[in-house]
């Protein structure tokens, strides 16, 4: 368990510097296995990576990041 939820990966993810490449590979691989379950694990993802604040102004850094996050989500 531990190594599991210490890969480097889930880091990457986390932090938001996952290659885009690696998460589409890897989202296309899970989407194989939890087909029935993608649409919900991707707004799982979206919901975990993209926290909404009414701080983050449209057109600031913040929101341009939680936009490319998404891009990178939905294009798969």
């Amino acid at each position: 368990y531990a190594a599991a939820v210490k890969h480097p990966f889930l880091h990457q993810a986390g932090d938001g510097t996952l290659d885009h490449s690696r998460l589409g590979l890897w989202l296309s691989q899970a989407r194989i296995y939890a087909a029935p379950a993608h649409p919900r694990s991707i707004g799982s993802l979206i919901g975990a990576l993209i926290p909404y604040s009414a701080a983050h102004a449209i057109g600031s850094p913040k929101e341009k990041l939680n936009q490319r996050i998404l891009d990178i989500l939905c294009s798969r």
